[in-house]
């Protein structure tokens, strides 16, 4: 089911007004238009959770489309409302702390994670999900890593791309779907101090003491250096745990059950969905869950989809080069 973003007004462009423009962000099979303050949409382009978390992202100002829509103004106060009536949804957003240019970072990211959530939406109405996981493609067939925060998704990645010859296709992010692996983030972020395990990563040596500090993180562009496929058919699905600089450690290798990988799956695939709880207004608004049944459905029939073929998370803890070695074998 597609749906519908509308205002209930225009916005009138009084000399009171900043100057509002309608601008389309598109990721894989979701859309959606912001009607907002330019400096509201500068700053949201600027922030980096889009580049890490909208995989090819789109811009563009353009008249007047059918596609989800979200209307953002600085002159409501303290204001949140969703209506939702015959599959159109209508949200407002609206805090006068943005009435200027605003500095704080947390307050720009209330904004993106706001579109970022109802971007979600979109894409999980149309059988399309953005996993918090790494992805990989080598000769026409794709696997995924998941893993907790700073399990080791990226430098997996890493060691697979510039020492095995693989291709990314997401680093911090990947898109699922039907068909796969559907989609992903091409910017890799690495610690420079990253590289004493990976020599063969195209980064500086890290100054300073500080060397897994922020001075010392460069941002890869893969596609550049034609290391980023845009998809590939789901051959493998992996839960890692990397430990760096234990060369003497044995490779844990375990299956998951049926029950465990659908259980798991599923919630792996609420992620980014999730996020539409996110706490707003210096925490004193939160907004509704954008998840719906038919969107669960969806999401667990896809899983379904994967057990049926035969498809099992596979566990695997121990060095990068250990982990991307099995990896490899059963690719």
């Amino acid at each position: 089911m597609w749906y519908n973003m509308s205002m209930s007004r225009e916005i009138e462009k009084t000399s009171e007004n900043p100057h509002f423009s309608r601008v389309y962000f598109r990721s894989g099979k979701g859309e959606i238009q912001v009607v907002a303050p330019d400096f509201w949409i500068e700053q949201i382009r600027e922030c980096e959770d889009f580049r890490y978390r909208l995989p090819l992202p789109d811009f563009s100002i353009f008249g007047e489309r059918v596609s989800p829509r979200l209307e953002l103004n600085p002159t409501w106060d303290d204001l949140i409302e969703i209506k939702e009536e015959e599959e159109v949804l209508e949200i407002k957003y609206g805090d006068r702390r943005f009435n200027s240019a605003p500095q704080d970072k947390y307050l720009r990211r209330d904004l993106t994670w706001l579109i970022l959530s109802v971007l979600e939406r979109a894409r999980e109405s149309q059988g399309q999900f953005l996993v918090h996981a790494s992805s990989i493609e080598k000769n026409g067939r794709g696997a995924v890593f998941f893993g907790q925060t700073h399990a080791g998704k990226t430098s997996l990645a890493a060691v697979l791309a510039f020492r095995y010859g693989c291709n990314v296709i997401g680093t911090e992010h990947t898109l699922l779907g039907h068909g796969g692996i559907e989609g992903g983030t091409h910017w890799m972020e690495v610690g420079r101090g990253l590289k004493q395990f990976i020599p063969e990563l195209p980064v500086d040596d890290p100054i300073g003491q500080d060397i897994w500090g922020r001075e010392n993180r460069d941002a890869i562009d893969l596609a550049l250096l034609n290391k980023h496929k845009p998809s590939a058919p789901l051959s493998l699905l992996v839960y890692v745990s990397v430990v760096h600089g234990t060369e003497s450690l044995k490779l844990t290798v375990s299956e998951w059950s049926e029950r465990k990988t659908r259980v798991l799956l599923g919630e792996w695939m609420r992620w980014m969905i999730q996020g539409s709880q996110t706490y707003l207004h210096n925490c004193r608004r939160q907004l509704p869950s954008l998840d719906t049944l038919e969107i669960s459905e969806k999401r667990m029939a896809l899983v379904d989809e994967w057990i049926k073929e035969g498809k099992r998370v596979l566990f695997l803890k121990g060095t990068a080069d250990d982990i991307a070695k099995e990896v490899l074998k059963r690719l």
